[in-house]
């Protein structure tokens, strides 16, 4: 016998995917085109890292060739992003996710204005140095001297 679906007043089935009245939207599908960018650490060095330009709203609009090629400085050298980093998603919006132990990158959401950036791993010091606004999410332990000198924001 199959089972039959129901649907709740606001229109979706019991597993809440399909939306029905209004064309069929497969919100599945939806939120799988509109991933976030995500910046995952695959650098092993003990060298620092120094990334304050990394913010939802530098990034938004580039492709993912523009973003590899951005400079960071990794000791006293300027290396482009795609060497310490594998880039995946859009920068269609203002999030950026940053995914692994990122404790020797330092100035992570520095001058961050709006946006949401989420660090899921360690970071390192100087998170959020500078913040006038917008919010960052931390799943880990972070440095010193986090939110530095901060005006507003999360």
């Amino acid at each position: 016998m199959r089972r039959q679906l129901r649907k709740d007043r606001t229109g979706y089935d019991d597993y809440n995917l399909i939306r029905r009245p209004s064309g069929g939207v497969n919100r599945l599908l939806e939120s799988q085109r509109s991933m976030p960018l995500t910046l995952t650490y695959i650098a092993r060095t003990t060298v620092p890292v120094e990334a304050p330009g990394l913010l939802p709203t530098e990034l938004r609009g580039l492709s993912n060739a523009e973003i590899e090629k951005r400079p960071l400085l990794h000791g006293n050298r300027t290396v482009a992003l795609a060497e310490l980093f594998r880039v995946g998603g859009k920068a269609d919006d203002d999030t950026l996710t940053l995914v692994g132990d990122l404790g020797g990158v330092h100035g992570l959401g520095t001058k961050l204005t709006r946006g949401v950036i989420r660090i899921e791993g360690n970071a390192g010091r100087h998170v959020g140095s500078e913040l006038a606004g917008g919010e960052i999410q931390v799943s880990g332990n972070v440095g010193d001297w986090v939110g530095g000198e901060m005006k507003s924001g999360l």
